[in-house]
């Protein structure tokens, strides 16, 4: 990508994943507990999309995204929850939660998609 930084509001991103086709890229606002996205053009610009695409919820800690194979879904752990949050990746960009996955072990490190 060869855009400069562009500012998405949020707090704290530390993370981000771009879809398999190069379409879409997100970022993961841990500080905010929020996912970004963002376009990404043929050129490899990118132009933000919406600041808050999605929220992992109050008191969340995201961290870790993963994208699957197909980039149609995108997981992302959260290490103060316990929790893996699942969304669909939608044909605009867009995500839609698909649920959250409670339970995961305290310490784990990284997130792995397939």
């Amino acid at each position: 990508m060869i855009s400069g930084s562009v500012n998405n509001g949020q707090a704290a991103t530390c993370w981000a994943v771009v879809t398999s086709d190069g379409r879409y890229a997100y970022s993961i606002n841990t500080g905010s507990g929020t996912i970004s996205s963002y376009e990404v053009s043929r050129e490899g610009y990118l132009t933000l999309l919406d600041p808050t695409a999605a929220s992992a919820g109050s008191g969340s800690t995201p961290t870790d995204p993963a994208l699957s194979n197909d980039g149609r879904f995108l997981y992302v752990r959260d290490p103060l929850l316990n929790t893996v949050d699942a969304w669909r990746v939608e044909a605009n960009g867009s995500l839609t939660l698909l649920g959250t996955t409670k339970g995961v072990p305290t310490g784990g490190q990284g997130l792995a998609a397939r």
